[in-house]
């Protein structure tokens, strides 16, 4: 007697097969996994550099046209300049900061001119320049203070000098050179 059903054999996977595919599936996504902090970390790193150098831009512009004397460079209150996560500029007011602002400040500018060092007297290309020595620290505390002090987190010097010729004490015996680039 014939079987109604004739015999066929079911194609499917075995037990074995489905534990290797599941093994090395596993393994490929805890790999990827295990990427996720470094990607987190640098992707923080690319935004910190980023506002360090809109910062820098922006530190540029404000002590343009500030005297071009040795000393510390301030803002409008006599502070120095604060920036928050992305780097924007963060205004004193009228020098009460108020205190959600507090809170968004991360970065601190600090900016001075100095004399160049012995290594540059000797150029009679520095003219009356000063160099310009920017530290950012952060991050800060809730005081605008950082918390590693002694170590800043970034800095860059450059030259600054005034667009004056020899005789312009001649002409305004007043003028005091002003920072132009």
């Amino acid at each position: 007697m014939k079987s109604r059903f004739p015999y066929t054999r079911c194609s499917g996977f075995s037990l074995v097969e489905v534990t290797i595919a599941m093994a090395i599936a596993s393994v490929a996504v805890i790999s990827i996994i295990g990427l996720i902090p470094a990607a987190t970390k640098g992707s923080a790193e690319s935004a910190e550099q980023t506002a360090i150098g809109t910062m820098f831009e922006d530190l540029e512009n404000r002590i343009g046209n500030q005297i071009l004397e040795p000393g510390p460079v301030r803002d409008e209150n006599g502070d120095p300049f604060y920036y928050d996560l992305r780097g924007n500029y963060i205004s004193p007011g009228n020098g009460r900061v108020p205190s959600s602002i507090v809170t968004d400040r991360f970065f601190r500018a600090e900016v001075e001119l100095v004399e160049p060092g012995p290594g540059y007297a000797k150029s009679s290309n520095l003219g009356g320049a000063l160099a310009v020595r920017v530290e950012i620290f952060w991050p800060l505390d809730d005081q605008g203070e950082a918390i590693h002090p002694l170590k800043p987190g970034g800095e860059i010097t450059f030259f600054a000098g005034a667009r004056t010729g020899p005789g312009w004490t001649d002409v305004d015996a007043n003028f005091q050179p002003k920072i132009e680039y």
